[in-house]
C-alpha cells in the first residue's frame, strides 16, 4: 500500500476496489472479502438461494425410508384386538392395538399405515376408527419381534363390516 493512500482507493487488476487484507494471526490472510466483493448484489442473492436450496432440498431425500428396512415385507401376520388409538397424520398414520398373546397377557402393538392424504383419497378420515373398536389387522411383521410392530396392509372391523385392503387401491 502506498503511504497516504486510503484503502478504498486501492484497485484490483480488474479495476474493482479491494479491501486491504489483514493477518488473522495464524499466518493466513483473510481473503473472504476479496472473493465476495466482485459479485453484485443480485449475484450474491442468487448464489445464497442456490446454497440454501441445496440444503433444504436434501432434507426430504434424507427423511424418506423404505418399509422393507423396518418390516419383513415377504412375510404376513394377522393380529386381532381392541383399538387404543388411531393417529391420523403424516408421514404415516398409526393404529395402536391391545392384543392378547398366547399366555393371556395383553401386548400393545403399533400398526404403521399410509399417510393421512392417501387414506383420505381412499375414503377414510380421522373419524373412521375409534378407541374401543374390535379390529383385525393383516400386514408385514416388524424385523424385531419384541417391538410388536406391523406394516398394515388390510384392516377390518367385524362389528359393522368395515374393510380396507391395500391391494384394492
Amino acid at each position: 500500500m502506498v503511504a497516504g493512500t486510503p484503502p478504498e482507493a486501492i484497485r484490483s487488476p480488474r479495476g474493482l476496489n479491494v479491501p486491504e487484507t489483514r493477518d488473522s494471526g495464524n499466518g493466513f490472510k483473510q481473503i473472504w472479502p476479496i472473493l465476495w466483493q466482485p459479485f453484485t448484489n443480485r449475484m450474491r442473492t442468487v448464489l445464497s438461494l442456490i446454497v440454501a436450496g441445496t440444503f433444504v432440498g436434501g432434507v426430504p431425500a434424507y427423511a424418506h425410508h423404505s418399509f422393507a428396512a423396518t418390516y419383513l415385507e415377504d412375510k404376513s401376520l394377522t393380529i386381532e384386538g381392541k383399538l387404543v388409538d388411531f393417529d391420523f397424520r403424516n408421514p404415516h398414520s398409526f393404529v395402536t392395538l391391545e392384543v392378547p398373546n398366547g399366555e393371556g397377557k395383553v401386548e400393545t402393538w403399533a400398526a404403521e399405515w399410509r399417510s393421512s392424504g392417501r387414506l383420505i383419497r381412499d375414503g377414510l378420515s380421522k373419524d373412521t376408527l375409534h378407541a374401543g373398536d374390535h379390529v383385525v389387522i393383516m400386514g408385514s411383521p416388524g424385523r424385531t419381534a419384541t417391538e410388536h410392530r406391523i406394516h398394515l396392509k388390510a384392516i377390518s372391523r367385524p362389528s359393522d363390516g368395515f374393510k380396507w385392503n391395500q391391494g384394492n387401491r
